[in-house]
């Protein structure tokens, strides 16, 4: 795999609708991945890093489900060592987000944060996934991250008008990347034909999947088992795009200080236990495990104000990966050279602390319904 250079973790997972097998990519760094049992060898994970460049032995993970894997209100206000940056509300009747029109702000620990919020993740250069110089390196613009992971309220919104909330080839482009199209519209045919097959699709576990055909108690849980193709469409829909491994990488390492997890003070900390992110620090984790979006916030958030960058679901990045290391440097970048695989980050409730490192990004096929996968959108600044 593309980051078998810096070190490779290879895990079967076992998810979704029908069987579908993936490989987790690790450039590991570090000493440990958490405290206690959530650094010991776990479930998918192995054991922790232990140099830069190397990781943990191989594992194995059976998900959960199926047969196979303006202003702003409350607490998501507040930014974890990043002050004075903008964040951008989204919610109620007048919102920008279509997927956010006509809902009340249920989101984060105190279930009052708008679920459309927004904050500016500032540019600069950094060590992708944490490995020391001469490591690869990347140069991002500014951009705009959702908040929160996108939850199930607003992605039936998307699905009450799909499949008119289908994307039109050449939307969700990167405007800082010259080499970004778009939307293919050969990737139309990966799309769901129709209303009642979206819904189908995005139901793919009995078990710790979140989406119900009816509104009910899972509302603000993040909604998962969206495959590459239904997430990216969602965020085009609702006036975004999905990020860039790139993009996704610097928010989570507070660009150039390379925090380990999102909430790493001193960056180079390990500290994890469950205040902090939704994981399994003693795997295997129990059904049932995933929270409300942002429900560790602020204690769990990023520089910028970025709830759940580690723990509870996954993040589908645009990028898809390939056989080769990542370049030594690039600016705005993400490898756009179509294969079966996408990256996603952040870890998920099903897996070990060392999933959440900001130095363990991970493979999974683009058509997977996974319920230990999410969405996040990016945005114009």
């Amino acid at each position: 795999m593309r980051r078998s250079v810096y070190g490779v973790f290879l895990l079967v997972v076992i998810a979704g609708c029908g069987s579908s097998s993936s490989s987790a990519t690790g450039t590991g760094t570090g000493t440990g991945a958490g405290t206690g049992a959530a650094s010991a060898a776990g479930q998918g994970a192995g054991g922790a890093s232990s140099n830069a460049g190397t990781s943990g032995s191989a594992g194995s993970n059976t998900s959960h489900g199926g047969n196979s894997v303006g202003g702003l209100g409350g607490e998501a206000g507040s930014v974890s060592g990043g002050g004075g940056n903008a964040v951008q509300a989204g919610a109620g009747n007048g919102s920008a987000n279509p997927s956010c029109q006509g809902l009340a702000a249920t989101c984060g620990s105190m279930t009052n944060a708008d679920c459309c919020a927004s904050s500016v993740v500032p540019g600069g250069s950094f060590q992708r996934n944490n490995v020391a110089p001469p490591g690869p390196m990347a140069t991002v613009s500014d951009f705009r991250l959702d908040i929160y992971d996108v939850t199930v309220a607003r992605f039936r919104k998307f699905l009450a008008v799909y499949p008119g909330s289908k994307p039109s080839a050449g939307t969700g482009k990167n405007p800082k990347n010259s080499a970004d199209m778009g939307w293919d519209p050969a990737w139309d045919a990966s799309l769901p034909a129709d209303q009642a097959a979206l819904l189908s699709a995005v139901q793919c576990a009995d078990i710790d999947g979140t989406f119900t055909p009816a509104a009910g108690a899972n509302e603000t849980l993040p909604v998962n088992c969206a495959d590459w193709y239904e997430a990216f469409a969602f965020c085009i829909w609702d006036g975004g795009r999905l990020p860039t491994d790139a993009e996704l990488n610097n928010a989570a390492s507070a660009g150039a200080e390379q925090r380990h997890y999102p909430w790493s003070n001193p960056p180079d900390s390990e500290l994890i236990d469950p205040s902090y992110a939704v994981y399994a620090p003693n795997p295997p984790a129990l059904p049932g495990g995933l929270a409300v979006v942002g429900s560790k916030s602020p204690k769990g958030d990023g520089k910028w104000g970025h709830a759940d960058l580690a723990g509870n679901v996954w993040n589908w990045a645009l990028d898809s990966t390939g056989d080769l290391p990542l370049p030594a440097t690039c600016d705005d970048c993400a490898e756009l050279t179509a294969t079966g695989l996408r990256i996603v980050r952040g870890g998920s409730y099903y897996l070990t602390a060392t999933w959440a490192l900001v130095s363990t990004p991970y493979n999974d096929d683009a058509t997977h319904h996974n319920t230990t996968t999410g969405v996040r959108c990016a945005r114009a600044e």
